[in-house]
């Protein structure tokens, strides 16, 4: 009997021995080559990007990440996992190492690093109170770009990918942010226009009877709220005339007359004021001439007057 009892125990060890074998048998027969990396190929410079170790790996596998040419910023995520970033526009490699007990093997992904294009937003960078400029961004058009825009202190509407309209409506300064997305590689550029409001002049202006007809303009108007600067040019018209300065004088009949008053400040922004003036011409004429110690009657005579007897 224990005779036979050695024989089941030795049989025993045996078949847990080769067990042990077949398990390890299991793991050495893991294909390494079989391995990949996913990630983007065509990237951005100075963009990050996630790559993954795909397949399966023994437990004490060790896996070393690295890049040929060394142009890249690797970190870690965990032993199957980076972020990189290139740092200039190349056409490279990223490579895990792969041990596995006496078995080595080396996995690579083939990149295109590119550096992300030039843009700039065109349109113009100095405006005036109230008007509605456009602009776009100097792209040609592709399908995978994607713009978002962003104005701080006035309103804009999206005319299409890539081309607004502003309208100015607040004097001062201000920035209009555009930001370019290259959806197939993931190339983000921001782009900045700073933009000057030129506030537009308040015009205004006051009329003073000289007489005889005679009638002086003078612009009163006023440089604006938050205006940068104040010089006007002054244009009349008056009786359907034009004249130019800041002070004029014509001469009129009695009448109603438009005029309108154009004020143009040195950022080239304009108002123009509309209004009515009324002419009234009154000459009175009497005798210079009486005989001492008479009672005579005159009627003095006028212009736009109602005579009476005296």
């Amino acid at each position: 009997n224990n005779q036979t009892g050695s024989t089941v125990a030795s049989e025993s060890r045996k078949n847990n021995i080769a067990r042990s074998y077949d398990n390890m048998d299991v793991i050495s027969s893991i294909d390494l080559s079989k391995c990949s990396i996913s990630g983007d190929t065509v990237v951005c410079v100075q963009s990050e990007h996630i790559y993954t170790l795909n397949g399966s790996l023994p437990v004490n596998t060790q896996i070393t990440w690295h890049s040929n040419p060394k142009l890249a910023e690797i970190q870690v995520l965990s032993p199957k996992r980076i972020a990189v970033v290139w740092k200039k526009a190349v056409g490279g490699v990223i490579t895990a190492q792969i041990v596995s007990g006496n078995a080595t093997q080396d996995v690579f992904l083939k990149i295109t690093a590119l550096d992300p294009e030039k843009n700039q937003i065109l349109g113009d960078a100095k405006v005036c109170e109230g008007t509605t400029k456009q602009y776009k961004i100097s792209s040609d058009a592709d399908v995978n770009l994607m713009f978002t825009w962003d104005v701080k202190n006035n309103n804009y509407h999206t005319l299409s990918n890539g081309f607004i309209s502003v309208d100015w409506k607040n004097p001062g300064y201000d920035t209009i942010k555009a930001t370019r997305i290259q959806m197939r590689t993931g190339c983000v550029v921001p782009m900045l226009l700073p933009v000057i409001v030129f506030s537009k002049p308040e015009p205004d202006f006051k009329t003073t009877d000289l007489g005889n007809g005679q009638v002086e303009f003078l612009n009163v108007s006023q440089c604006g709220k938050k205006s940068i600067g104040c010089t006007f040019t002054s244009l009349w018209v008056v009786n359907e005339k034009e004249y130019k300065g800041n002070k004029i004088v014509e001469t009129l009949d009695r009448g109603i007359y438009p005029v309108s008053l154009e004020v143009k400040n040195e950022f080239g922004c304009k108002s123009i004021l509309k209004r009515e003036i009324t002419v009234e011409i009154y000459n009175l004429f009497v005798p210079n001439a009486f005989a001492p110690g008479s009672k005579d009657f005159f009627i003095p005579t006028g212009e736009s007057i109602d005579c009476l007897l005296y």
